[in-house]
């Protein structure tokens, strides 16, 4: 069943994912279907970038996600800006 949210991923951090070997990709995958599934569970830690925005990262495994949830569209998104090995 759908939360209404639906899942956007910047290129740099597709690249990585594809890049990652199966069993991480899964695991990675797996949390992202968990997070569009409950956009508002808490995050790990918070990170600012330069231009002030508040970005919320949650931890995967070996893997930090930087994501933010836009509110402002009809289409409710999580926003995946980042994936990188911890």
């Amino acid at each position: 069943m759908s939360t209404g949210w639906r899942l956007t991923v910047d290129a740099e951090a597709l690249h990585f994912l594809l890049a990652a070997k199966g069993r991480d990709r899964v695991l990675v995958l797996d949390g992202l279907d968990k997070l569009v599934q409950a956009p508002d569970q808490p995050c790990d830690f918070m990170e600012r970038s330069p231009n002030q925005r508040n970005y919320s990262v949650k931890v995967m495994g070996h893997f930090m996600v930087t994501y933010w949830l836009d509110l402002e569209k009809i289409v409710r998104e999580v926003r995946i800006s980042r994936i990188k090995s911890q």
